[in-house]
């Protein structure tokens, strides 16, 4: 089985999870979040692997294209670049919340901005050593 069919498959179980717990879980809210996302996630899961069920040819052609190195390149400045801008909007909202007295949930924004950072230094690490 190759990657993308587990990667589907992963999808599809989860969100079935997620939607059993949202059925379990009696918060009004949560429930909401957790149908939501489980729903997104079978509906994802079923259509992506029908697809490679009807059209082997076009995945066959997706991977192909995947690999190759400018793809790749393509592929890494396009993380770095989105990487950016999530820090950006992670910045402008801390700022946000800094200035509207919302100390403690802009406490949480802060801490949590490192997480993307501490991630992206720790990947360069991992892969200038792999390559």
């Amino acid at each position: 089985m190759n990657q993308h069919k587990k990667l589907h498959l992963a999808a599809l179980i989860s969100g079935i999870l997620l939607s059993a717990a949202g059925f379990v879980i009696n918060k009004e809210i949560i429930t909401e979040i957790l149908l939501t996302a489980g729903t997104v996630l079978i509906v994802f899961g079923a259509f992506e692997l029908i697809r490679m069920k009807l059209k082997p040819d076009s995945v066959k052609r997706e991977e192909v294209e995947e690999k190759d190195e400018r793809n790749v390149q393509i592929s890494g400045k396009a993380a770095t670049f989105a990487f950016y801008v999530s820090e950006g909007i992670i910045l402008l909202l801390f700022l946000f919340l800094t200035f509207t007295q919302e100390h403690t949930l802009s406490t949480i924004v802060f801490w949590a901005s490192f997480v993307p950072i501490i991630s992206f230094v720790g990947a360069r690490r991992y892969y200038n050593k792999k390559m």
